[in-house]
């Protein structure tokens, strides 16, 4: 694997930043898996403290055969007492155990600004940048699963 240094547009702001450039074997391509938004608030809350299990715990062997996966975490890591939203308005707060349960499904990158990013205010992207933003995040699902696991504490 080489690294390479990348311009994103972060919050409408040019970054830079480095990035894994995936080399698959000879013979095969590689897999990129992309899912939508994570949403693990509300009834998705609820429905996996009442089973104990991951949202993609049917899934998790087909996530491993991929190179790299990715989704879009559509809130904030906090409480949802912490809610700086208006009123009628939905406020998506996750746990702070949210990073390791990514990692154990076998997500490589989560992509965190949407428009539930501040949900919890400065506070909630600052904890979230904290746990999720790694310098090794994208590297490797197998490195991504140690640091995520690891941020989680």
């Amino acid at each position: 694997m080489s690294y390479r240094r990348v311009a994103l547009i972060v919050g409408g702001v040019p970054a830079v930043a480095g990035m894994a450039v995936l080399r698959p074997p000879s013979g095969r391509g590689v897999r990129l898996f992309f899912t939508g938004d994570i949403l693990l608030s509300r009834q998705v809350a609820v429905e996996m403290a009442r089973t104990g299990a991951s949202p993609w715990d049917s899934i998790t062997r087909l996530f491993a055969t991929a190179d790299w996966v990715a989704g879009n975490l559509e809130g904030a890591i906090g409480s949802e007492s912490e809610c700086q939203v208006g009123p009628g308005t939905p406020c998506f707060a996750f746990p702070d155990t949210t990073p390791a349960l990514l990692a154990r499904a076998g997500f490589s990158t989560v992509f965190v600004e949407n428009n539930h990013a501040a949900d919890l205010g400065s506070e909630g992207a600052s904890e979230r940048a904290r746990r999720c933003d790694r310098p090794a995040f994208s590297r490797s699902t197998s490195t991504t699963r140690r640091n995520l696991s690891a941020s989680a504490t």
